[in-house]
């Protein structure tokens, strides 16, 4: 999205035509934030991550911090998968068969 403004604890950001989320200077970054300005200016495009959305008032809560988090941990376990595949041939006949399989579906 893109920031449209600010205040000294978060940014309102545009999502899409007229849906607008909220985006707290706490999300913004894993070190601590005092004023987001320091982050963010108006104008700025923002990649986050949807983290709550209340119905009830009407509000979408956005995180770049947890975007940040859900993008580590994906590629760490894709690191993972491709090293235990990697190491898995010289376990056993069953593993490398499988790593074999594994590698024949993917491509």
């Amino acid at each position: 999205g893109v920031v449209k403004s600010l205040d000294g604890k978060g940014a309102v950001v545009v999502l899409d035509g007229d849906v607008e989320g909220y985006l707290r200077a706490s999300e913004v970054a894993r070190d601590r934030v005092e004023d987001i300005r320091s982050h963010l200016k108006e104008g700025d495009s923002v990649t986050a991550m949807i983290i709550n959305i209340d119905r009830k008032n009407r509000s979408i809560n956005l995180s770049i911090k947890a975007k940040d988090h859900a993008e580590e941990t994906e590629a760490m376990q894709r690191m993972t998968a491709e090293n235990s595949g990697a190491s898995a041939g010289t376990t056993n006949l069953g593993a490398l068969l499988k790593a074999k399989l594994d590698n024949k579906n993917q491509g």
